[in-house]
């Protein structure tokens, strides 16, 4: 089903550290559940799009690994402040392409923030569940 929309998005992936579109340049489209409009065209990756992906993440987890339990808290809450920032256009995107309403979307950024929050929080062992031998 075509749209009329002129809203219509595409969008790549990231993988790298760069925005990509996938290697021959396919997407597939995504229509909102509710009206059958088109909502969005999405990078198709390939396999050689999934191995580009593979490769980065392979490259950049010995990076994470030296990173300090500060440095890592660091970045998921930058991560959790862009989710708050982005929230209502995040949420709305969520809600068109799931067929979710607005408020439940919402909620679910709001989950999803304050989710990267928490796995920053230092955690103290709970004194009073250690075994004594």
């Amino acid at each position: 089903m075509r749209s009329n929309q002129i809203d219509v998005k595409d969008y790549s992936y990231f993988a790298d550290n760069h925005w990509r579109k996938a290697q021959d340049n396919q997407f597939f489209e995504v229509h909102e559940p509710y009206s059958g409009e088109l909502f969005a065209r999405v990078a198709a990756g390939s396999r050689a799009d999934a191995r580009v992906a593979v490769d980065a993440a392979a490259k950049a987890f010995p990076g994470w690994v030296e990173t300090t339990p500060g440095e890592r808290a660091s970045r998921f809450l930058k991560a959790s402040e862009i989710v708050r920032r982005r929230r209502t256009e995040i949420a709305e995107i969520l809600a068109r392409e799931t067929g979710s309403t607005i408020s439940f979307s919402t909620f679910q950024m709001d989950l999803v923030a304050a989710t990267l929050q928490q796995v920053c929080q230092r955690r103290e062992p709970n004194l009073s569940r250690r075994i004594h031998l």
